[in-house]
């Protein structure tokens, strides 16, 4: 089965690797970086070469200059180690939001009758939280996170971002703005 090949999964048709397949990757020069921005909330960046941990079959793959777009979603639990170092392990989910061909102009959703960048995230949100609520009443039929008469604090509730702090960039504005937006 070719990369390109058509393949389809619960009625969804999609090119690239099998569904089930996996990679394992080396971040051996990994940047993280993250800036306080609420007393809850950090805005963070990574920046890395991955790399294969075993070589990739020959033929396969796509074409180099390819990028992806993914939406992650993950929880990162740290435990101190020493004064310096931090024990880190992340685990999550990743969403495909878009691609790029080598000789495209935009990403595919920058394209006539495609879904917007902000659209296909406010939709795995939307997917993610709806499976999250289904999941609750499951295990906890009671929760006042189904009441819908009841408002839950959030991180933004309990510590909103000084929009007159000349730290905070407008993108970290806008992003604290997007989260609050969330919480409504």
């Amino acid at each position: 089965m070719t990369f390109d090949e058509i393949k389809t999964f619960n009625g969804q048709k999609y090119t690239g690797m099998p569904v089930g397949l996996s990679h394992h990757w080396n971040y051996p020069n990994g940047d993280w970086e993250e800036t306080k921005i609420s007393p809850d909330i950090w805005k963070i960046r990574f920046s890395s070469l991955k790399t294969r941990k075993t070589p990739a079959p020959e033929g396969s793959g796509v074409p180099l200059k390819t990028s992806y777009h993914w939406y992650i979603m993950a929880d990162q639990q740290v435990t101190k180690t020493t004064k310096d170092d931090y024990q880190t392990v992340m685990q999550g989910l990743k969403f495909k939001v878009g691609h790029k061909r080598p000789y495209w102009k935009n990403w595919s959703y920058g394209y006539k009758d495609q879904q917007t960048y902000r659209q296909k995230v406010i939709g795995i949100l939307q997917s993610t939280l709806q499976q999250l609520l289904l999941e609750e009443a499951s295990e906890n039929p009671d929760s006042p996170v189904l009441n819908s008469g009841q408002q839950l604090s959030s991180p933004l509730e309990v510590s909103q971002a000084n929009p007159l702090n000349p730290d905070l960039s407008i993108e970290d504005l806008k992003f604290h703005l997007m989260l609050k937006k969330l919480f409504e």
